[in-house]
């Protein structure tokens, strides 16, 4: 009696067939993943756009306030004749300066105020402003350390500087020595011993 052994010659077929099927809806998946990230940036650029666009045409209505919150936005007012003449105020907020578009702050000769909330890049913006008629100066967490301050002192016509955030007394009393003639608001202070001890 003979045994024979039937062997399934279609298997290792069924095999590729199911590793190629696979590997095309993976790269049917990853072709997916990367079209709807770019289609996502486009939108957020597109959306971002718009948004500069508004702030622009504000300004070009007569709003005197700037919110900036794209870096480039300054570029944007610059270049612009309108908003050069009628800008003279600037709301950075939750954004990061590069510092090349940080220069063209010196291009809007009508901003007395400037203010500053969760900025990087600050200080690149205050070396530009130096030649600006800056009367207000507004800080709520700034990535500034106590030195960055002294430039401060190159705003002749500054008469005001707001604090918004926890300051040392110890600091603040320096800075108002500094400064003689600037009312220095900072209405949440703590001493540097309140600081040792935490």
């Amino acid at each position: 009696m003979a045994i024979v052994v039937k062997t399934d010659e279609t298997q290792p077929d069924n095999r590729r067939a199911i590793l190629g099927a696979v590997a095309t809806v993976i790269a049917i998946c990853v072709l997916g993943i990367l079209y709807s990230t770019r289609e996502s940036q486009r939108v957020v650029e597109q959306k971002a756009q718009e948004r500069m666009q508004q702030i622009v045409d504000r300004v070009r209505q007569g709003d005197s306030s700037a919110l900036i919150l794209e870096s480039r936005m300054l570029r944007l007012l610059a270049n612009d004749s309108d908003c050069k003449r009628i800008v003279t105020r600037l709301d950075f907020a939750s954004t990061e300066i590069d510092p090349e578009d940080a220069k063209y702050v010196s291009a809007l000769q009508g901003v007395s105020s400037i203010g500053f909330y969760c900025t990087k890049g600050t200080s690149k913006v205050l070396a530009a402003a130096r030649s600006l008629p800056i009367r207000e100066l507004y800080f709520e967490m700034p990535d500034l350390s106590p030195k960055d301050y002294a430039v401060l002192a190159d705003f002749p016509n500054l008469e005001k500087i707001h604090f918004e955030h926890i300051v040392e007394n110890e600091w603040i009393e320096e800075l108002r020595s500094a400064l003689p003639g600037v009312t220095i608001e900072a209405p949440f202070l703590r001493s540097k011993e309140q600081t040792n001890s935490q």
